[in-house]
């Protein structure tokens, strides 16, 4: 006798393989590696492709931002060498719209489009509203990437809607993705976005020893829709070494903006100076050291003979609930602090998130922005399906990660400076020794005088050798002038053979001027002037 199961049975013993399935290939999903490029410690970006057949573009892969541009061929003020050629494309089609994009380091503006987008040269977005900008400002230009992909959420996008990034219960590669950033350019393993998960080993050898904290997203700037890749920040500091345990924060219950496209980080207007106070205050008591107003554009202050060591560490600490007791994370010197000829100068900036309105003060102070300042010493992973953000520890999150000192690389500026100053040099050294030369020659005018007598009454015949006497001529009137000179101490010669004369002889150093103290951190600020600091 055969045995009739009931149809439902079936559909049951389906529905379990179909769920085991799922839940295996999801355990396994393959990840999609983008490289990186690190220039400078301040800008990172990555290969995309667009277009039919593929055009291809450097572009931030910015966390902070949700819309996708890339430079139109005609666009003259672009940065970048590459320009997206229109009519080289089968998949182009216009929308015959216009767009302006602000953000912190400048607009750009042009006109709308559809395209094929190719991340990693494995997943292919069709039909994606992307911007041909045409026209960028200033500051926009002194990128060194082409174009901006934006990996935030729908609610910030301007064009590109729908966003890259789902924000419902869709999975894709691009539903969990996450950032690693090596703070030793051109070391490995290098940096990297990676699409569809998380490689642990990038932090550690042993994956078992890399323990993830994960914080619930919220809803920012609008208080219902999920926007920027924001969480509650329960408190931040600056550590201060004589009250390691003081829990007097600067202030409390903040929203912390995780943004790739950002270099620094950015503070209030009210808690950047105070975390600058206790810096100063730190320095100036632990180290003798003075931390410089208006020396550079970063945070406009500096310090010479300093090291990043030296500075105090930063903390924040984040909680999964109100309730729930909070995770710390450590900014080590090293790790926000940069130095530049004998001068360091804080990563710190005051953000303008809004602009300029005045009209929203209190938006103002509760932000922070924690860019790829941050990143650099904590891998971060961006999952909107489970909606929220994850650092990654191996041990105690007390930053300093590799233990590297942050320094400028050199750029076209830098070096020809560089160049300037040693054939300024060059030429003193030269100077000082055609006096030092004129002098001897008139020692020896005023010996072969005394051992010779010459009549009063000799005049000198006009000849091929005239050039002699008025050659030493010249001698003794340079000659005299120096002397001149030296009596009323105006020059001071520096023999290296008579070292102990030369400290007697040299003048006692002044305190420097405020215009001289403005000079303090002119490399360091023109370095910043060549890159964004906030995308």
């Amino acid at each position: 006798m055969r045995l009739i199961a009931p149809a439902w049975v079936g559909m049951l013993i389906a529905g379990m393989l179909i769920t085991q399935t799922s839940a295996a290939v999801a355990a396994h999903t393959p990840i999609l590696r983008i490289p990186l490029d690190n220039y400078d410690q301040m800008q990172f970006y990555g290969s995309v492709s667009v277009g039919t057949p593929p055009q291809e573009f450097r572009v931030i892969f910015d966390t902070g931002s949700s819309d996708v541009w890339l430079p139109d061929v005609a666009c003259a003020t672009c940065a970048g060498p590459r320009r997206f050629d229109s009519t080289r494309s089968l998949s182009y089609r216009s929308l015959n719209e216009s767009f302006l994009l602000e953000y912190g380091s400048g607009n750009a503006s042009g006109g709308l489009m559809t395209e094929t987008l190719r991340l990693g040269g494995a997943l292919e977005l069709l039909a994606v509203r992307v911007g041909r900008v045409n026209a960028t400002t200033r500051r926009l230009q002194r990128f060194h990437a082409d174009g901006i992909v934006g990996l935030a959420f729908d609610s910030l996008a301007l064009i590109t809607k729908p966003g890259l990034v789902p924000s419902n219960d869709y999975v894709s590669l691009l539903s969990r993705f996450s950032i690693y950033i090596n703070p030793l350019p051109g070391k490995l393993p290098s940096s990297q976005l990676i699409l569809g998960g998380v490689d642990s080993t990038l932090v550690a050898p042993d994956p078992n020893a890399v323990q993830w904290h994960y914080f619930p997203l919220v809803p920012y700037p609008d208080t219902k829709l999920l926007g920027f890749w924001a969480v509650k920040l329960a408190h931040y500091r600056v550590v201060r070494p004589e009250q390691p345990n003081d829990h007097g924060q600067h202030t409390t219950q903040l929203t912390a903006i995780i943004d790739s496209g950002t270099s620094l980080l950015l503070l209030p207007p009210r808690l950047f100076n105070i975390s600058i106070q206790h810096i100063r205050h730190h320095l100036r008591h632990h180290h003798q050291v003075i931390l410089e107003p208006h020396a550079v554009e970063i945070s406009g202050y500096a310090c010479q003979e300093c090291s990043p060591s030296m500075f105090p560490a930063l903390e924040f600490a984040f909680s999964q609930a109100p309730t729930d007791a909070s995770q710390r994370f450590i900014l080590q010197g090293r790790d926000y602090v940069r130095c530049e000829g004998g001068y360091c100068s804080p990563q710190l900036d005051v953000h303008k998130l809004f602009g300029d309105d005045e009209s929203m003060p209190s938006i103002h102070e509760e932000v922070i922005v924690l860019g790829a300042l941050f990143m650099r010493a904590y891998y971060t992973v961006f999952d909107s399906h489970a909606h929220r953000v994850g650092f990654a520890c191996a041990g105690e999150c007390d930053g300093g990660r590799h233990n590297v000192e942050m320094h400028f690389q050199a750029d076209d500026w830098t070096s020809s400076a560089r160049q300037w100053g040693f054939w300024l040099h060059v030429q003193k050294c030269v100077g000082i020794l055609m006096l030092v030369v004129a002098g001897m020659l008139l020692n020896s005018i005023y010996s072969t005088r005394n051992k010779v007598a010459i009549p009063r009454r000799l005049k000198v015949v006009k000849n091929s050798d005239n050039w002699t006497e008025s050659g030493l001529a010249w001698g003794r009137r340079q000659s005299a002038a120096l002397l001149r000179r030296l009596s009323m101490g105006s020059v001071v010669v520096d023999v290296a053979e008579d070292a102990d004369h030369a400290a007697q002889s040299e003048p006692e150093t002044e305190e420097p001027s405020q215009n001289e103290r403005e000079r303090v951190g002119s490399v360091i600020a023109r370095r910043k002037g060549s890159v964004s600091d906030d995308v």
